[in-house]
C-alpha cells in the first residue's frame, strides 16, 4: 500500500476530532480522562474509553489499554485506517494535551504536546506545539 494525500487528510480529521472532544471535556470539567478514537477506511469513528469506576483504575492503565487496542486494530484489521488517543499531561507544572496518532502508513506513533489554559470565560487558549519522542 502506498501513502496518499487522502491518508494524510484522514489523519488530520482524526486529530481534529480528538481535539474537539478534549476541548468540550475541558470546558465542562477542567480536565479529562484518557480516551481514543479509531477511524475506519470509510471515515467512520469509534470512541474508546475506560471506566474510572473500577477501584484499580489509573490513567497509566487506561492509556496502556487504549494504546494496545489501537495498535492491534491498526495493525491487524484491514478496514481500520488510523487511531489516536489523548491524555491530560503536565509539562513544567503547566497543563497540556498529549496527543498520540498512528496510521497504517506512519512509521509508528507520533506524539505531540499541546499546552492549554482555560480562560475565565471557559474558552481554551493553546500554547505552542511541542513534538514528543516517538512512542513504542
Amino acid at each position: 500500500m502506498e501513502h496518499t494525500t487522502e491518508d494524510t487528510k484522514k489523519v488530520e480529521i482524526l486529530k481534529n476530532k480528538l481535539l474537539v472532544k478534549v476541548e468540550l471535556l475541558l470546558q465542562e470539567n477542567d480536565e479529562f480522562l484518557p480516551f481514543g478514537l479509531i477511524q475506519d477506511g470509510e471515515g467512520g469513528f469509534r470512541l474508546l474509553s475506560i471506566s474510572d469506576d473500577d477501584e484499580e483504575y489509573t490513567s497509566d492503565k487506561a492509556v496502556k489499554s487504549i494504546k494496545a487496542h489501537i495498535d492491534s486494530q491498526v495493525s491487524n484489521v484491514e478496514q481500520i485506517h488510523s487511531g489516536g488517543f489523548c491524555q491530560d499531561f503536565l509539562i513544567n507544572d503547566n497543563d497540556a494535551i498529549q496527543l498520540n496518532l498512528i496510521s497504517k502508513f506512519s512509521e509508528g506513533w507520533i506524539s505531540i504536546y499541546l499546552p492549554y489554559f482555560i480562560l475565565e470565560d471557559r474558552k481554551i487558549e493553546y500554547g505552542s506545539i511541542i513534538m514528543g519522542e516517538p512512542m513504542e
